[in-house]
This record gives C-alpha cells, structure tokens and sequence, in this order.
C-alpha cells in the first residue's frame, strides 16, 4: 500500500497541479505541502482528507490510513525560515489564534467587524489586500460568529463599516443562540467546512464556552480545539475576550495567554474624545508590532488617529 506521502504526491502529479496550486486549492502551506510529499513531516487525517478533497480525489480512511501521525516531528535547525501566511498583517496569520482583548465599551466588536469587512470588500472588489485604519488586511472570507450584539447592532455596524452588497458575499455571519463551543465542535467543523473562511472572529469567548476561564484544564481544551480547527481548515482565528476592571490584563488563567499565538489589547484613552490604543502583548510568529492609535466614531467606524498623538498606555 503507498505511504501518504506517495498518494499526495501521485494525486497531485495526475491531476496535473504544482504544489503551490494545491496548496492554495487545499489551503495549506506549500512548504509543508512540500514535506508531507517527501515524507519529512506526516500531516493529520484532517489535513490528508482537506488536500484530497481539493483534488476531488477519493480517500477512504478507513483503508488507506494508518495512524502515520506522530507528536514528535524532526526538524532540520538549518533549515529555512517559512514565510508568515498574514490575514492582518503583524497581528493574525493563517492557522493561528489571536485573542483581542478589552474592558467593556473599548470597541473590540466595532474593531473586528470593520477588519472583516476590509478583508471582504477586498474579496469582493478582486484586490490582494487593502488598508483598515493603517493595518493591512489580506483580502478574502471572513466568518463571524457572534455571541455579544444582536442582529441589529451587528447589522449596523456592519453596514457602517462600509459593506457592500458585493463584499456581503465574503461575509457570512452567525448568530449564536445557546452555542457552547464545549460541546460544538462538530457544529463548528461543519460550518468551516460550507464556508470555507480565510478568518473567523469568535466574539466573544466568555458568551460563546460555557467552561470556566479560570480552570487551565478547561482552557487548555478549548484552545486545543480551536488550533485544531485553524489548522485544518488553514484560516486564522481571532478570538474577542474581555479584561479585568483594570484592563490592564485579560480575564482567566494564565494559560490562556500561553496557548494562543497572539494577544492584543484594545484600551480607551479617556481624555482624548474617541481614541483607542491598540498594544500587543504577545506575538509569537514573528516580533511584536508597535502600538497603534485610532480614532472610533459613534458608528463604530475606524480611521487611523492623529500623527502627534504619542501612541502610549492610557
């Protein structure tokens, strides 16, 4: 029977596809594509199933694998440097977990809301990318998945924002109604799988887990799962949390902070009418951006603040 990595290499090759056209059909990474194909790394069932998939080849599990995977993955230190697949660029890549962290009223909602609908006019208007209040957004599909708003405030925030009829197209949105992403998780794969998102917002993780977000167990178990989804689906997750009173430091155990790739605090500069500071606290793919300073107006629209504005905690 062929290994993995000669079924991926042979369906590819019959199909006719170089690895970077079938990594961006399957979206994964051409440079793991690259090593599931060599045999250097072994890809999960999800990701075998999402390559084959693209290829519309067959792939019987139950026939044809054999539990290749392993925990422990060789690396060559010498090897080079893959490049970072950015949604948002210096805050979310593709396959990760960003949390955007505030206090109540701080804007997270409105901030999220007005980058997906960056990414989906983008989508919509056939660009590669635009500018969302001085962040980069990489153009395409963005889900979201809302625990928080209601129908009419996302709906006007959305339209806000600037939406398109075109761009709505790109823009799926979800309203949860007694959705726990404890036991949702099948609710969830099935989801990603119909839409096919490049980024997923979750706002927020208190409203959509009923755990608790101070156990490290419980923690640990949802952000598994979540990093599971991301990288099975090759999208990037962006996950709204609230912070305690201070808001100098997010809700729960400390853990939550150590399992998700990228943390960013939005905070009110309350005597400067409508600013907010924008810091990042982690950044594990790549050196943590500088703060950023924007300007949020009563219909949650946001455009980059003053220059002379000295971009520093409140």
């Amino acid at each position: 029977m062929a290994t993995i990595a000669e079924r991926l290499k042979g369906a590819r090759n019959a199909h006719h596809l170089t690895q970077v056209e079938l990594a961006k059909l399957a979206q994964v990474n051409q440079g793991d594509l690259s090593k599931y194909e060599g045999g250097v790394i072994n890809p999960s069932l999800p990701v075998v199933q999402r390559i084959m998939a693209a290829m519309d080849e067959p792939f019987d599990p139950t026939a044809e694998w054999a539990g290749e995977t392993t925990a422990l993955t060789p690396l060559n230190p010498m090897g080079p440097m893959e490049p970072i697949d950015w949604l948002v660029k210096d805050f979310l890549a593709r396959g990760t977990i960003t949390m955007l962290a505030g206090e109540a009223g701080a804007g997270k909602s409105a901030m999220t809301q007005h980058l997906g609908v960056t990414m989906a006019n983008a989508a919509a208007a056939g660009l590669d990318e635009d500018d969302c209040a001085g962040l980069t957004v990489r153009a395409g599909k963005v889900l979201i998945v809302d625990a928080e708003n209601g129908a009419n405030l996302v709906r006007g925030r959305l339209q806000a924002a600037g939406l398109t009829l075109p761009g709505a197209q790109f823009c799926p949105v979800r309203l949860a109604d007694d959705f726990d992403l404890s036991t949702g998780v099948a609710q969830c794969r099935a989801l990603l799988a119909a839409e096919r998102p490049d980024m997923v917002v979750l706002d927020s993780l208190s409203s959509l887990w009923s755990g608790s977000i101070s156990s490290v167990t419980a923690v640990k178990k949802v952000i598994r799962s979540l990093r599971s989804l991301a990288t099975e689906y090759g999208c990037g997750m962006l996950l709204v949390s609230h912070t305690v009173k201070t808001g100098k430091s997010y809700r729960g155990s400390g853990v939550l902070g150590q399992s998700i790739d990228g943390a960013i605090f939005l905070w009110r500069k309350l005597d400067e009418g409508g600013l907010r500071l924008l810091a990042c606290d982690k950044m594990r793919m790549a050196p943590e951006p500088d703060p950023r300073l924007f300007m949020l107006t009563e219909f949650g629209l946001m455009c980059p603040a003053m220059a002379d504005v000295p971009a520093s905690p409140p």
